[in-house]
């Protein structure tokens, strides 16, 4: 089967925004995990508060996001009346999606700092540590698996992912999904044939990338350690 050039660059698109989509995830997650750390420490006590509060956005399902999502950006809605341009923009797919797969890389993160012993703390503190060395020698190593699983489990998903970029994401520059999903629905006789095999090739782009973050896995954590 020769590919369709269009089915190729909404693929690599669809790497590009799902990589930023992991990457932006793991940033606003491991700030999050750095302040409740330090809330932590600070306290003697984790608050469980916070664990109900990170988990809110994990229980709205991704098609009622993205229809509120798309009033917001649309050009006459409460941000899009602001920055026009938003909607379509690689910028909408991106903030989207960090809303849920930041909570979920955090809610991923919080048993590792539950779990960590407030004397370890005492202990890298006796050597003038300070709490952002602990945070990156100590708690980061400890979560790096889990969080390097989660950013593979967030990229591959977006890849995808159908519901948002078909709401407020861009006919110009379309992910992947959308074109398997307008070529199943054309009137073709070979259409159905030819977005099976786009959706095993898609498959076959996500599995391709588990090695790849496993190599990052790998690479970050002997940089992480002391």
């Amino acid at each position: 089967m020769s590919l369709d050039e269009n089915f190729i660059q909404a693929v690599g698109y669809g790497l590009w925004v799902g990589a930023l989509v992991s990457l932006v995830a793991a940033m606003v997650s491991l700030a999050i995990l750095y302040a409740l750390l330090s809330l932590h420490v600070k306290h003697s006590a984790f608050i469980p508060l916070w664990i109900l509060g990170f988990s809110i956005p994990l229980f709205i399902p991704y098609t009622l996001m993205a229809l509120v999502l798309f009033l917001w950006f649309y050009p006459s809605g409460f941000i899009g009346s602001i920055l026009p341009s938003l909607m379509g923009s690689t910028l909408a797919l991106v903030l989207a999606y960090s809303i849920k797969t930041g909570a979920f890389l955090t809610i991923v993160g919080i048993p590792t700092l539950v779990s960590t012993k407030l004397n370890a703390w005492a202990q890298y503190r006796l050597y003038n540590g300070s709490l952002f060395g602990f945070f990156v020698h100590i708690i980061i190593p400890k979560l790096w698996t889990s969080m390097i699983i989660g950013m593979y489990v967030i990229h591959a998903y977006v890849l995808a992912a159908y519901e948002i970029p078909y709401l407020i994401g861009s006919r110009q520059n379309p992910m992947p999904a959308i074109i398997i999903h307008d070529t199943l629905n054309k009137l073709a006789l070979d259409s159905a044939q030819k977005a099976y095999e786009m959706s095993g090739w898609l498959i076959g782009v996500m599995l391709l990338l588990a090695p790849i973050y496993f190599g990052i896995y790998r690479f970050v954590l002997k940089r992480l350690k002391p």
